[in-house]
Formats: structure tokens, sequence, C-alpha cells
């Protein structure tokens, strides 16, 4: 558990990439200095109108009280601290399997993708909670009725707690079919439906905060062009581990009988084969419920106690300081993937002023937000649940580079373009005479668009329509 804990814990530590996050913390930031939350987009000037149901409202706050206290190195160690519990607990419930190596092959191995998968997202927490709802299952000792705090914070942190009434309803219909009388997964699930509800009706948002899952959903179309809703990618590594723990727990299922473990693993296993994003909970799920079956399986047991266990300890302490130490050591945020320079670039040469308005990824949008603290107004960002169908529409006719990409850019008045030079857009514009393309990284002199040694960071194209202002602006000396 303390050599699972560290891997978990050097996870969270690690500097903060995710462009999701950069618009939690910005929110967080302003909740904290206005003591409401937004009922409106603040950051567009594309959605701007669009009612806003803030879903992580709670976690966004948690940022933001942590960023004044200790800035966002702060947040960093909350997250060290809530990837060690979550990396624990799942070692924890994959005890009853006993050995090993049946542990390893579920619980490791959804660690071990967890380095990848779990980010600094209010997700996070709610894998946390997950894993919570798991263990509230497995230890009897515990009374049943903390479910209610747990969901109602849950509801409010993340709109991933309909999950957790899934995985107790599959476990209680499984119990019912194996005639076993599941009386505390029963008492459970009552109890945390009545969180649930709790949380979706007591908070700034109102019953709107419950729905807002059943809503999300109906937006399946928009949804399926964003990667973590799609199928996950064999050809990526956390997919491949992901596979190795659901043969672990498919074996298990069949070597148990019981639909009490067949039921919630076929769920969950089709959960994650339809969105890449159910990949971690389904994993957490696989290891709480397949581990029992695995009972018998390998010599190695894991209960030891004594010296070696305390030199374990011990060596994971040193490691967890002197990793700490170095992970906290670096900037706060990784950010190659994102147009640094350009953005300072622009900003310094006054491109950001008189509301200009700028068409750009929607990576780039969560970035902006968080460099210019919302007060730059953007044009696109992630939050495909807000954003209306037409704009998502036009974003992907730019993002392709397809034809009427212009038409596009007119209907919203866009005055300039921050694109990435690996896609068409960018040489689209550089074709057209009506844009013209006035800053680094293309050399209108060398005819060509200079390459990037990081294939995290490609070249981004700055292009202005020709004849305005704005190009007067940007154009260099």
């Amino acid at each position: 558990m303390a050599a699972v804990a560290v891997v978990g814990l050097l996870a969270g530590l690690a500097p903060f990439n995710d462009n999701s996050f950069f618009t939690h913390l910005t929110t967080g930031r302003g909740i904290v200095d206005s003591l409401s939350v937004p009922h409106t987009d603040p950051y567009t000037f594309t959605s701007a109108a669009e009612p806003w149901v803030v879903q992580s409202w709670l976690a966004s706050a948690l940022y933001g009280g942590l960023d004044a206290v200790g800035g966002v190195l702060a947040i960093r160690i909350f997250t060290g601290v809530v990837t060690a519990a979550l990396a624990a607990l799942v070692w924890r419930l994959s005890r009853p399997a006993g050995a090993l190596l049946p542990r390893l092959a579920l619980s490791g191995g959804t660690v071990l993708m967890g380095i990848v998968v779990w980010s600094e997202r209010p997700l996070l927490l709610g894998l946390l909670f997950f894993a919570l709802t798991l263990a509230l299952v497995h230890e009897d000792r515990i009374d049943v009725r903390w479910a209610v705090p747990l969901f109602w914070v849950w509801a409010n942190v993340h709109g991933s707690f309909p999950l957790g009434l899934v995985l107790l309803g599959t476990l209680w219909v499984g119990g019912l079919l194996d005639r076993t009388r599941p009386q505390r997964t029963a008492r459970l699930l009552l109890w945390s439906t009545v969180g649930a509800v709790l949380g979706g009706v007591l908070n700034p948002y109102g019953v709107r905060l419950l729905v807002f899952p059943l809503d999300l959903l109906s937006k399946r179309e928009q949804l399926q062009h964003v990667v973590e809703w799609q199928r996950p990618d064999l050809g990526d590594r956390y997919a491949q581990i992901f596979v190795v723990v659901a043969v672990v727990a498919v074996v298990a299922a069949i070597r148990s009988r019981r639909w009490a473990v067949v039921l919630p693993v076929a769920v969950f296993l089709v959960a994650a084969l339809l969105g890449a994003r159910n990949v971690a909970v389904a994993s957490i799920a696989f290891a709480g419920i397949a581990a029992p079956a695995l009972h018998g399986i390998g010599s190695i047991t894991t209960s030891g106690r004594g010296p070696r266990a305390r030199l374990t300890l011990m060596v994971a302490a040193a490691l967890a300081l002197v990793g700490s130490v170095v992970l906290l050591g670096r900037d706060n945020f990784e950010l190659r993937a994102y147009p640094v320079e350009a953005v300072e670039w622009i900003d310094a040469n006054g491109g950001f002023g008189d509301d200009a308005r700028w068409a750009h990824t929607d990576t780039t949008g969560n970035y902006l937000t968080l460099r210019f603290d919302g007060a730059v107004p953007i044009f696109m960002d992630d939050r495909m649940e807000l954003h209306p169908p037409e704009l998502i529409e036009d974003y992907l006719v730019l993002n392709a580079g397809e034809q009427g990409w212009a038409t596009v850019l007119d209907r919203w008045a866009i005055d300039a373009v921050l694109w990435p030079t690996d896609r068409d857009l960018a040489a689209e514009l550089v074709a057209s005479t009506d844009w013209e393309a006035v800053e680094w990284p293309w050399r209108p002199a060398e005819g060509e668009f200079s390459d990037s040694a990081d294939p995290l960071a490609p070249p981004y194209l700055i292009a202005c329509r020709t004849g305005t202002p704005l190009c007067d602006t940007l154009r260099p000396t």
C-alpha cells in the first residue's frame, strides 16, 4: 500500500497541464473574489448570453480557496494528497484477493494507468468518491448513513455522481439474482440516493444541478467530437493497461459465477468501451468488485509484518519526500502544448485590445482564460455542454479547415486568428488574399512554416484581416 500510495502521490504532484483545469481554476478564483457563482458564461464573446451551470462549482471554489491561501502550489499539494489517497484506497479494495499477483493485476494496473488518466480536474475527486462508495460496500464497520454527506459533496463537485448510484444498483440487483438478500447494499443505495438528491437541490443552482448529467448526455452529438467521450484508442498506453485489468476482471466474473460480480463488471466494461472518460471509473470498479473472486490465485501473500514491512515503509517515505521536493520545485504549469510565446507577442503588441475578436482552438481558449484571468473574451473553449450547437458546428468547420471556413469567420466577426500551423486552416489563411500572416512562426520571405522540435508545441500562425487597423498594430517593423 505504501509503494502504491507513493506512485499516486508523485503522479498528483506533477505540474498542471490540463486545459479544462485552467477554466476550473479561473472560475474558482472568481467565486472566491465575488462570493458568488456565475450563472451565465463570463469568458466567451460567442456564448456570453448562454446560461451556465457550473456543475463542479464546489471543486472550483476549493481550487480558488487553496489558491488564495497558498497559490497554485497549494492546489498541487492537495492534488497529490488526493491521488495518494485514491491509490491507497484502490489497493485496499483489492485486499479480498489475498495474494500479490491478482492485487497487482487489478489495483497495480489501475494505479499505473492513473499516472496517465488521473488529472487535476474535478473528475479526480469524483474518482475518489467512487472508490469511497466501494469501501462503504465492503467495510461493514462503517455506518451506511455516511453515504448522505458523501453523495451531497460528490453531486456538487462533479457530474459523475450517478455512476456511484449505478454501481450500487448493479450490486443490489446482482445480489437479488444471487438470492443473497443484499440488505447493506440496499441501505447504501437508499442513503446514497438521498444524499444525491439533497446535493442536487441544496446548492446555488437548485435542481438544475441534479439534472445536469442528463442534460449533458442529451448532447451526445456534440460530445462525440470530444476525445474523452469517444471510444478508447487501443494504441494509447493507458488503454493497453486497461485491457489487462479488464481481462482479469472478466476472468474473476467467470470464476465467481455470481451476478453481483458479473453484472457490475459487464456494465462498467461496456461503459469504458463506449467512452474513454469511463476507463478510470471502470478500473476502480473492477478492483473492488472482482478481487474476492480471485482469492486463492498466487502464493505470495500481502499480509506480512515485521522488519521487511518497516523497511518498505521507510523506503517509500524517503521516495515520497525526495520525489515531492523534486516535483514541487518545478513550475506549477506545463504549457508546452499551448501557444505561450505567440500569446505573449500578441499581448505585447496590443493585439488583444479594443475588443479584438480572435478565433482559436478550444484548448487555446482555456489557456487564454487562465492567462488573462477571464479578462480577454475568447472564441471557444472545451465546455461543450455550454456552447450552442451552431457554434460547435462552426468550430468543427474551422478545426478541419473545411470549405466554408471564411463564412464562419465572417459570421462571428472575427478580426484575427491564432491557429496551429499543422492544421489545414493555417494554410487556407495564408493562401487567402483577405487574410495576412503577420508574425512568427510564419516567415513570408522564406515562404514556409518553421518546424518545431517539440511535438507537443506546434508552431502557431497569427493572421489578421488584410487592411484592418489590427493588422497595422500587429505587423512587425
